[in-house]
Formats: structure tokens, sequence, C-alpha cells
């Protein structure tokens, strides 16, 4: 179908939303723990596994987030534009464009984008590879063979277990059912992934379990990963809940493109990746695009997902706004409030556009509501959460108690190390870092060699580690990188 201008215009303003909501605040946001901090400490180091992290080190040298951050940005938007060009002959220009605005939409594949982590390059690795390996079956021709060996190798070096599920079930899939699906015994996809498989584990250059990487194969647990998969939806559940009544209607037929959505779905899910969102936004397109037909069967379905949608999103906002006030006082009330009312404002607009029947209000409201209020939510929510998190917290405290600033930071703690986002951020002023497990501190306390210090350590080990009247002593409540509270103390130790 040929698009109006006004398309294009809106298209347009909504990759530029994308890109503010991937770029602002990374300034600001301090590392944060777990594949961020692992990702960039390994870059630091000069461990270089990989291309990604190979990039991270130069752009490391800053010692400054957001160009720490600003490959993974730019590889998301370069991963879309791929998709648009390889993608738009198997799936049409329409339907492409408006996957890419349903992928911008959700919410996984945009905040994913604002970290140092490996998953953007995985994300586009794979998707890549999949779109290339449907171009091959529909124009088997060297090109598309070649452009989906280079993805699937790539892919295959960044994550090598789940790529290997992913790209074999999908082939497996398409293979025994699709229709073309013989034109892949042209390319061969299981030998390439076998043989990259054994020259990798040969020459030592894959890494079984990323510890850069958030979403992935044995990353998190099943439960875990379908429960941020389906929150991140919440923008288009309506269509998706229609489009898998569809698919599976579909799919009974043998419709080509429910064969292909049905092994894209089943091998994202075994292989816990997060193109996932690409095959449920692929789904949920064809039912926008559906919904001007006076005969489309899935009105109620997809109507009860948008009234339910709105329901949740006016219990969400009534649970941030009340968490807002409690944490953070009229301000976070205030910054809650604003939130909440942009996403069910611009989500009504999308239901007025189902009742109505018109398709730009559909398209306007569907896709903004995930945008906008992810915009909102960087610029109002996320600046009072990071003054509350471990590294800013205990730096701000110890700004306040006028503490000299060449004395050093000890970390007292027994897990397996310090956090990293602490340590970044203390070396950040020029800091001295250092850890010491918990034993090792009573030791030096026994035998009075403690130095004079900032010594940081949890609440609970309050009675155990200086108790001296002498030292000028704080208790900080912070937000742990799981957005839990906590308490800590921080001691201007001087012996």
């Amino acid at each position: 179908m040929k698009q109006s201008r006004n398309f294009y215009l809106f298209f347009t303003v909504s990759i530029f939303l994308l890109a503010l909501v991937l770029l602002v605040m990374n300034d600001v946001m301090s590392i944060w723990d777990g594949a961020e901090a692992n990702n960039i400490n390994d870059a630091n180091s000069g461990i270089y596994t990989s291309i990604p992290a190979l990039v991270l080190g130069w752009m490391s040298d800053s010692d400054f987030p957001f160009f720490q951050r600003l490959p993974g940005i730019l590889v998301i938007l370069g991963g879309l534009a791929g998709f648009y060009g390889i993608g738009w002959r198997i799936f049409g220009k329409e339907t492409t464009l408006l996957t890419i605005l349903f992928i911008a939409a959700t919410f996984l594949v945009p905040t994913l984008g604002k970290l140092a982590t490996l998953d953007s390059w995985v994300f586009v690795a794979q998707l890549l590879a999949i779109v290339s390996l449907l171009r091959f079956m529909k124009e088997p021709i060297f090109l598309w063979q070649l452009v989906c060996y280079l993805f699937l190798l790539f892919a295959l070096w960044l994550e090598p277990l789940g790529t290997l599920i992913l790209s074999l079930s999908f082939s497996i899939g398409l293979l025994i059912k699709h229709p073309q699906g013989r034109n892949l015994l042209k390319l061969q996809p299981w030998l390439v992934l076998l043989s990259g498989l054994a020259i990798g584990y040969i020459l030592n250059l894959l890494t079984w379990q990323q510890p850069g990487l958030l979403i992935g194969f044995f990353q998190l647990s099943y439960a875990k990963y379908f429960l941020i998969s389906l929150l991140a939806l919440f923008p288009i559940i309506g269509f998706c809940l229609g489009g898998i009544r569809d698919l599976f209607l579909k799919l009974g037929r043998g419709e080509e493109l429910s064969i292909v959505l049905i092994s894209w779905i089943l091998g994202a899910i075994l292989a816990e990746s997060t193109i996932l969102q690409v095959g449920f936004c692929l789904l949920a397109v064809k039912q926008l695009q559906a919904w001007s037909n006076p005969k489309y069967p899935f009105r109620n379905w997809v109507k009860t997902g948008a009234i339910l949608h709105m329901l949740l999103v006016f219990g969400f906002g009534f649970y941030l706004m009340t968490k807002g006030f409690i944490e953070f006082g009229p301000a976070g009330y205030r910054a809650g409030l604003v939130v909440t009312l942009a996403y069910w404002t611009v989500s009504l607009v999308g239901v007025i556009g189902l009742y109505s029947g018109r398709r730009p209000l559909l398209i306007i409201g569907h896709v903004l509501s995930g945008l906008i209020p992810a915009l909102i939510f960087w610029l109002s929510v996320y600046p009072l959460v990071e003054s509350k998190r471990l590294p800013v917290k205990v730096l701000s405290t110890i700004e306040k108690m006028d503490i000299q600033q060449q004395k050093a930071m000890y970390f007292i703690s027994e897990e397996k190390g310090p956090p990293l986002s602490l340590k970044f951020k203390a070396e950040e002023e020029n800091r001295s870092f250092y850890w010491l497990r918990s034993q090792a501190a009573l030791k030096m306390l026994e035998n009075e060699t403690t130095p004079a210090g900032i010594y940081v350590f949890s609440a609970a080990n309050k009675n155990q580690f200086f108790n001296q009247t002498s030292d000028s002593t704080r208790t900080i409540k912070i937000w742990t990188d799981k957005l839990m509270t906590e308490d800590w103390i921080i001691v201007d130790h001087t012996p």
C-alpha cells in the first residue's frame, strides 16, 4: 500500500523520538552493576573477546558513560535500518516500516539500547541473520547467502548457544513447513553454524556465558524472560492477543507468513532471544493492517486486550504515584503523575482509533503510547531514582561530610566483589578504591592496623565495624540495582 507524505513525516518524528529516548540521561545515569559494569570493566582491563568489547575499550578511555553507551545506540539504529533494507522485499514496505515503529514503541529494545552491554549487538546480529536467511529463502542468490553467513557467524561469536538454538529451530521449522523451505538446503545454515562453533571452540574464541549480556540463553530464568518480554509489549498488547489467535487460525491453513512467525517466535523463546519482540511486532502489525477489513474476525480479542491495558496502566500509575510520594515526596508524586497521564492519554488515542476505525489514530496512539511515556520517564522519574542509587548516594554523602579528597575508599563485603558502579564513580573523582572481605577487615581491626580511609559497608554489619565514637559515621538509605531499598554505613575512619 502506498503511504502518504504524512505517514513518512510521522515515521521520521517517531525515529527522532526513539533517538531521544536512547540518548537522554546517558551522561547522568551512573553505570549499572551486572552486565553493563562487567562489560565496561572487561574493556577497561583490556579483555577484548569480541568486536563490541574492542569498540567499548576505545570508548572507555573517556571514562564518560555517555560515550561508553553510544556504540550500542548506533548499533540499534543501524540495525533497524538494516532490517528495513533486507526485509522490505519480504514483508513489504508498509509492514516493515510499521514493524520498526512498533519495535520503537516497545519498552525492551530502547531500554537495552541505553546500556553499554552486549544486548544491542546480539539483538541486531540475530535479527539481521534471521531476516537475511528469509531473504535468501525468497531470493537464493550469493549476496544474501554471504550476508546471512556473516551475521550468523557474528551472532554465534557473541552468543553461541542462543544463536545456535534460535537459528537451527527457525531453519528446521521453515525447511519442514514452508513451501520455499527447500531453498535452505542450498544455504545449509546448520553446517555453517556447527563449523563456526567447532572452529571457535578449538581456537578458544567463544564465551559460553557472557557476563556482559543481560538477556540471553541461561542469563535469566524462563519465568523472568517471559515476564520481561510480556511487559515490554504492553503498548501493543491488544494487537498481540488478536495476532496470536489469528496466527493459529492461519497456521492450520498453511499460510506462509504464519509459518515464518511461529518458527520465529518459538525459536526466540527456546533461545531466550530479544528478537522475540520483533516477531510479536510483525504479528501485531498484520492485525493493524487487517483492522480496516470489516470481516476481520478478532476485533473483540484486540479490544479486550486494549481495555485491559488501559486498566493496568491506571493501576500502575496509582502505584507509581504512591511509591513516588513515599520515596521522594511531592516531587516523586508529580513525576509519577506526569508519566501516568502521558501513558494513559496517548493509549486512549489508540483505543479511540480502534472503535472509530480511523487508521491514523490507530498508528499514532499505539506508537506514541510507548515513546512519549518512555521519554518523560527518563526526564522526570529517572533523575529521582539516580539520586538514591548506591554510587551517587555514597559520593554525595561523602561530599556533605567534608572528607579529605586524598582518603581512599574501602568497600567491605563477603560477596564476589564490590559494586563496580561504586568503583567507577570513585575513580571518576580520583579517589582510590579497594575491596576488603569482611573477615580481612575484622582482622585488621583486631590488630589495629586499619588504615585511614572511607569505609562503606552494609548496615547489617554495623556492630562489627568501627564502633568508635571518634569516627564520623553516616547511615544512608539506597536503592539497589534491583530497585530494593537497603541501609548502608559510611565511616570516615582515622586510626
